[in-house]
């Protein structure tokens, strides 16, 4: 019963939370009227114990998922391109070879 009503709750745009242990709802204007909030007063335990069950059944399932392969972009049949800063000391290096333009003492 719990379960169709959490269901027909979530179709009519209500979510309900967890905040300190206090069971909280958000719904659109009108949704929540004296008949939901009766429902929700008679049964706050087992809408507590269906959202703590959900959470660890998310946390469950995040834990077991399957990571993908990680392959190497490059095969190593080509160099890799140099960085732009790369590219700028090669340039100074072959602009002034005695000079020590890319060292910085501090």
């Amino acid at each position: 019963m719990i379960d169709d009503f959490l269901k027909q709750a979530a179709q009519s745009g209500v979510r309900f939370r967890l905040e300190s242990g206090q069971l909280k709802a958000t719904a659109p204007k009108g949704v929540i009227d004296a008949e939901f909030s009766a429902v929700v007063s008679a049964h706050r335990g087992q809408i507590i114990a269906a959202l703590l069950s959900s959470q660890a059944q998310a946390q469950d399932q995040s834990s077991t998922m399957a990571l993908p392969e990680l392959r190497p972009v490059l095969d190593g049949s080509e160099p890799c391109r140099a960085s732009f800063a790369q590219e700028r000391l090669y340039f100074l290096q072959q602009l002034d070879r005695d000079g020590g333009h890319y060292h910085m003492p501090l």
